[in-house]
């Protein structure tokens, strides 16, 4: 009797912790499929690629370039002219004899990419026309760059033109300095603050 009720005993027992093992296998199961699912429903946030940081500083690079080409090609031509005069400063802009003015630069020289003018000059919307009024500066800086031309004009060539002869920006400082009191003029093609051309002739 006492056997029967320790096998019973045993056997119960051992239910139980079947039972229990099964118990937490599924616990563990159902953990495990929360974790996953935990795993799958996250959504990764990315930072903005560096390539297209850079194609967005880029492009503002590009705008800003192209504002200032705008602004650089809306820009007008004009012309400043007067005479070379060193020594007859004093009379700039005064009518003579015949009631004509001369504008009379008294200085001028080449320093360098910047050319700098002291004295009166004309201005002029294009080479050919009559002076339109004074510039209103007394003291004017331009620069000058690879592409502004120098020239010396005057006398007559083999074809009984005019004649006209293209020299360096080192020759033409040169010239600039020996011809200030030369009463020779001086003509000056200008867009914005730059010299595209300039002109001594006779």
């Amino acid at each position: 009797m006492k056997r029967k009720i320790f096998a019973l005993t045993l056997m119960l027992t051992l239910s139980l912790s079947l039972m229990g093992c099964i118990g937490d296998d599924k616990a563990t199961d159902s953990t495990d499929n929360a974790t996953v699912e935990s795993q799958d429903n996250t959504t990764d946030v990315e930072s903005a690629p560096a390539d297209e940081i850079d194609d967005t500083a880029d492009a503002e690079d590009s705008t800003s370039e192209d504002k200032e080409n705008t602004d650089s090609e809306n820009e007008e031509t004009f012309w400043l002219t007067a005479t070379l005069h060193k020594s007859g400063k004093d009379q700039s802009l005064k009518e003579d004899k015949w009631g004509t003015s001369q504008a009379i630069v008294y200085d001028a020289k080449i320093e360098g990419d910047t050319l700098t003018i002291k004295g009166d000059m004309f201005f002029k919307n294009d080479v050919s026309q009559d002076p339109v009024g004074v510039y209103d500066k007394k003291e004017i800086v331009l620069k000058l760059t690879d592409d502004t031309k120098y020239t010396l004009t005057g006398g007559i060539d083999e074809n009984e033109e005019i004649a006209s002869e293209s020299i360096s920006k080192e020759e033409f400082a040169k010239q600039l300095t020996e011809l200030i009191d030369s009463e020779l003029g001086i003509d000056i093609e200008v867009k914005g603050d730059t010299v595209l051309s300039i002109d001594i002739y006779c």
